[in-house]
């Protein structure tokens, strides 16, 4: 490799502080392949910052499609005003949450300290945060995207927010400072209250106890304790509380074939081991439940000699309990027993595997017992010193862990990552646990950037299947977890005797195999055997945690059998991470058709700040090799003290942000871990999406601190040639950031470098019709070659040369070109053993000479739009001429249809007149109509160039209610001055959501209305009150925007609908008419008597 740390630009760049409103989009722009000094004098942009490796900018959607059209590598800051706190996530720009009156601050007094976020305008520079600190300002801790918590006064506020690189400055209210959901529950609660480093803890103690709580422990910027929760809100509001979090206490154990399938895949084929890389002269601490130690302990680790533990004993170190734990050595469950046999038990041949040994038969052990004689675990309290920290005092330098509990990344991972960042070669592993295939059923611990988080598979012949029991990622922020697999089914190892073996299954069974290659991995580097695949002490080297991890990563193997996508179809995935673990696959031996190169910036005193970048050229020179490449680093530890984390992508834990790129030799470009498909998935070539954005964009990855990339012979395809591979440092807030890079694949270091520095450069514009073309060649042997220069087009020979020295240029010439004309040119150079490396394939445009040249550019919408197959579409162009003189060309817009390139449209704008250097916008407008959805290529063209986009057309979703009137029902009858109530659904059978207004009428005039949104397929029931205030017949209607439903009801007056009933009774009419001529009879002969 080739490598090499890139600082372009120095300070002084000018910056505006005040945003045009025309300005529409924040863009990172990469520095590579632009003129950045160019760009910084056009005025469609506005630069806010420039750093090492990139510009961040301000342009409109148009200066930004400019960008893309010239190939420049950009990337859109769209989360860049994002803040994500507790229970509370917001924009900025928008204004901040309301939050509850008893937890807000409105504002500090003028001469008190307080706590603020601190947004910055884009990725953190070291010398903003030292200016900060000038100016009085004391930075807390980052807090994911751009964002700081900051101690300080009013005054040094106002001095901050006139500073250019800050955004925007908000209180940390108390509310932000608590998950919301604790103010729910009742009783007391045990908690955990994380205080700002510089927090007199004593003095907190002592508040904390007036509100009437129990002060269990006081740690390191911690206090564990018991509350009423109606104080919760008095504890928020206590100076220098960071954040409050309920206290995790629920901790568990989790419970031949497996060595040869995880370094070879090969049966009995233990090649590391054969080999001699056996984990000899390494130390590792295994945390667990007791270790049988009777009678001289389990034969896999007792001392033939009867040396007692220590320096002295053949395999135990130390066999203690941690400082503040509970446990009793040797009493309770024999779980690490079993472990400690799988990392490194070697029984009966010492030194050479035998039937049931571990992975790492020739390290030794330190076991640190956690377990109680009631078979519980018991933690010490400060774990990073009493664990970890002990452990690397003694000597160790891997420690591993199959037990765990909770979920979320809380502070056992946040703890992990800051040992870890001040420790770098120091490698923790955690078991991802038992529960399941369920996604994101992984431990609390397991959740930690910098640890190796274990999941299993089944045992052979299963080996390509992930076992049900193991726990599945991703973690709560999106993270790929786990990160790899070892068998953890059907394991056999040591039992609680002298020779006893028994068979268990759980990730406790797979973490241990991991932890013994980890064992094997630093043995590699340490006793020399890279790079020459034999052991060399004058190349021995310290591995760091990022390049033990990268190795494996590297190593590991999709596998494709039950299990493998059970919860994502893709690779790699939250099922088994970046894939089984297969050593082999990695470290290189002598003889191995298989290459490895690796750098690990650790070591070369290498860190990358903010913009810059590092790259490196790589040699492939076997194209049926997988290629790999690895980017891993140790971060910053996140805010684990802020409780679970909001799930997929809300609140990333990642601190330090570095970014893989690499550039094949043809000029293809793929990103770290912009994967496509399973089985197999591979690298995209010029992927422009991330399945692992976070709060990023495009083709980058925001979450992960492990990258990978993979291209495949028979998917997207290995070439022979120099591949550049570029780590570049997005944001790097604390600190300054190493990293760890493994690559293998076809290389033998031995041939051509890849011919570069081509003249005339990429894209280069005027160029002579009688042209020489030039490149620099360069041999990893400094062997002489040929080079032969090719036409691109139709790959015809220009012209060759023989010869050549390395590290010279040599050139042919290209004539009798046409004029106004775009020529594509490649360089290929040939050793005399026969290797070959082919350049990129360049371009460049011939002079125009006396004549009009129309340059056309798609502008709007952008290219892979969606639109509804009802919906006017506007093409956006503009036209430029290039050429010399004026001139008049006709602009054709066609559409065609994507799979059968058939033109379904065609307009043209007639004798567009441009004089030379001048430039016109115009517009089509193109409706699908009958044509429906379907994918279609839009097209403009001049006499010269054309520019197109892909856009899709889909069926418009549409809400529909249908509405029916439930009670009363039609013909029903009233009393004048009865409250009618109407109810009433409504059904949305529609294919979206929707919202509407619903209208109830009367005989046509308006009454009431209501609002009411309805999913689809759901029904939704409501009613309107009436009061019938007159009688008569009456239309009641219920109408929604799409369908009604009526009735009509009778009122009668007072008592009127009694008689009708009478009068509908059989016979009543009669008898009526009979007793009204009775008495008619009766009258009349009384009036005759009294005369």
């Amino acid at each position: 490799m080739i490598f090499s740390v890139f600082s372009f630009v120095g300070e002084g760049t000018e910056t505006f502080e005040d945003e045009e409103e025309s300005f529409e989009t924040r863009l990172l722009v990469r520095k590579r392949g632009i003129d950045a000094i160019r760009l910084q004098d056009d005025s469609r942009y506005t630069v806010r910052e420039e750093y090492d490796s990139y510009l961040l900018l301000d342009t409109t959607c148009e200066g930004k499609e400019l960008l893309e059209n010239k190939g420049a590598v950009i990337e859109t800051l769209s989360n860049r005003n994002y803040v994500s706190l507790q229970s509370y996530s917001f924009d900025t720009e928008s204004g901040v949450p309301e939050v509850p009156e008893e937890m807000e601050i409105e504002e500090y007094p003028s001469d008190e300290r307080g706590y603020y976020i601190l947004q910055f305008i884009g990725p953190i520079k070291d010398e903003w945060k030292e200016q900060l600190e000038d100016t009085g300002v004391d930075l807390h801790g980052f807090r994911h995207r751009f964002n700081f918590i900051v101690e300080m006064d009013s005054e040094t506020k106002r001095d901050a927010e006139d500073l250019h690189f800050v955004n925007w400055i908000g209180i940390y209210q108390p509310a932000y400072r608590i998950d919301q959901e604790l103010l729910k529950r009742s009783g007391r609660l045990e908690l955990e209250v994380h205080t700002f480093e510089g927090v007199n803890l004593m003095r907190a103690g002592d508040k904390i106890a007036d509100l009437g709580a129990d002060i269990h422990l006081i740690g390191k910027n911690k206090i564990s304790l018991e509350i009423e929760s109606e104080k919760i809100d008095d504890l928020a509001n206590l100076p220098g509380v960071k954040s409050i979090r309920e206290e995790v206490k629920d901790y568990r154990l989790f419970n031949d074939d497996t060595t040869w399938i995880t370094q070879t895949n090969e049966t009995d084929n233990r090649k590391v081991t054969e080999e001699g890389v056996t984990g000899e002269g390494e130390l590792i601490t295994v945390m667990d439940s007791e270790l049988y130690m009777e009678n001289s302990g389990h034969q896999m680790w007792e001392d033939p000699d009867g040396n007692e533990v220590g320096d002295e004993h053949r395999k135990v170190q130390g066999f203690y309990v941690p400082t503040g734990s509970d446990a009793d050595l040797g009493e309770g469950e024999y779980h690490g027993t079993h472990v400690t046999g799988s990392v490194l038990g070697d029984a009966y041949l010492y030194d050479e595997y035998d039937e049931n040994d571990g992975n790492a038969i020739g390290a030794r052990l330190i076991f640190q017992d956690i377990g109680t004689e009631n078979e519980e675990l018991s933690l010490p309290p400060d774990m990073y010193a009493d664990a970890y920290g002990r452990s690397y005092e003694e000597g160790s330098r891997v420690h591993t862990n199959s037990w765990g509990g909770e979920s979320g990344y809380g502070d056992d991972a946040a703890t992990a990552d800051e040992f870890i960042w001040n420790n770098k070669n120091f490698t923790i592993l955690y078991a991802m646990g038992n529960e399941g295939d369920e996604e994101n059923s992984l431990t609390a611990q397991a959740e930690g950037k910098n640890v190796i988080s274990v999941g299993g598979a089944i045992n052979a012949p299963d080996q390509e299947e992930v076992a049900e029991f193991s726990g599945r990622g991703y973690a709560d922020d999106g993270r790929i977890k786990p990160t790899l697999l070892h068998i953890g089914q059907w394991v056999t190892s040591a039992d609680r005797s002298k020779d006893g073996y028994k068979t268990l299954s759980g990730t406790s069974s797979a973490t241990p195999g991991i932890a013994g290659q980890v064992g094997q991995i630093r043995q590699y580097y340490s006793d020399g055997w890279y790079p020459t695949g034999s052991p060399a002490t004058e190349d021995g080297f310290n591995p760091s945690n990022a390049l033990v991890r990268a190795t494996l990563i590297n190593g590991a193997v999709e596998i494709s059998g039950n299990g493998a996508y059970e919860n994502d179809a893709r690779f790699p995935n939250n099922d088994q991470g970046f894939g089984r673990s297969k050593l082999d696959r990695a470290l290189h031996f002598e003889g191995d058709e298989r290459g490895l190169e690796v750098f690990d910036s650790w070591n070369e005193n290498l860190e990358l700040k903010t913009g810059e970048s590092w790259e490196t050229d790589l040699h492939v020179d076997d194209p049926d090799q997988e290629l790999e490449i690895t980017l891993v680093w140790s971060d910053y530890p996140g805010e684990g003290d802020n409780g679970p984390l909001t799930p997929f992508e809300d609140d990333p834990a990642i601190v330090n942000d570095l970014d893989l790129e690499v550039t094949a030799p043809d000029g293809t470009r793929y990103a770290g871990n912009a994967f496509t498909g399973f089985n197999p998935g591979y690298s995209e070539p010029d992927p422009n999406s991330n399945p692992w954005n976070g709060l990023r964009d495009e083709e980058y990855d925001g979450l992960n601190v492990e990258e990978n990339l993979l291209l495949l012979p028979d998917e997207n395809g290995v070439e022979i040639g120099t591949y550049e591979i570029n780590v570049t440092a997005h944001n790097i807030p604390e600190g300054n950031q190493p990293f760890a890079l493994v690559v293998s694949g076809g290389m033998t270091g031995q041939g051509p470098f890849s011919p570069t520095k081509p003249s005339p450069e990429d894209g280069e514009t005027g160029v002579s019709t009688d042209v020489n073309l030039s490149v620099h060649v360069e041999h990893t042997e400094d062997e002489i070659m040929d080079v032969r220069f090719y036409n691109a087009n139709d790959d015809e020979l220009i012209g060759e040369r023989n010869d050549v020295e390395s590290e010279e240029r040599t050139e042919v010439k290209w004539t009798d070109l046409e004029t106004a004309m775009t020529y594509q040119w490649y360089a290929v150079a040939e050793d005399l053993d026969g290797n070959t490396a082919k350049s990129k394939t360049w371009k460049f445009m011939t002079e125009i000479v006396d004549q009009p040249y129309f340059l056309v550019n798609v502008t709007s919408p952008e290219d892979g739009s969606e639109f509804t197959e009802s919906e006017m579409i506007n093409v956006e162009y503009k036209v430029e001429n290039i050429g010399d003189t004026e001139g008049e060309q006709d602009i054709r817009f066609t559409v065609h249809e994507e799979v059968t390139d058939e033109k379904i449209y065609e307009d043209i704008y007639d004798d567009l007149y441009l004089e030379s250097e001048e430039t016109q916008t115009g517009n089509f407008t193109w409706n699908p109509g009958e044509k429906g959805g379907g994918e279609y290529e839009l097209r403009v063209e001049s006499e010269n160039t054309s520019d197109s986009i892909t856009i899709t057309t889909v069926k418009e979703l549409v809400d529909f209610f249908e509405v029916e009137i439930t009670s009363p029902y039609d013909g029903d009858k009233f009393e004048k001055g009865d409250e009618v109530t109407v109810e009433f659904s409504i059904t949305n059978t529609g294919d979206k959501e929707g919202t509407q207004t619903i209208v109830f009428t009367v005989d046509g005039d308006e009454v009431d209305t209501v609002e009411m949104t309805i999913e689809v397929n759901e029904t939704e029931e409501e009613e309107f009150i009436w009061t019938a205030e007159e009688s008569g017949e009456f239309d009641l209607k219920v109408a929604s925007e799409d369908d009604e439903d009526a009735i009509t009801v009778t009122v009668e007056g007072e008592g009127g609908y009694i008689i009708d009933e009478i009068l509908e009774i059989p016979g009543f009419t009669t008898t009526i008419l009979l007793f009204s001529m009775v008495l008619a009879v009766a009258i009349y002969q009384k009036k005759i008597e009294e005369r």
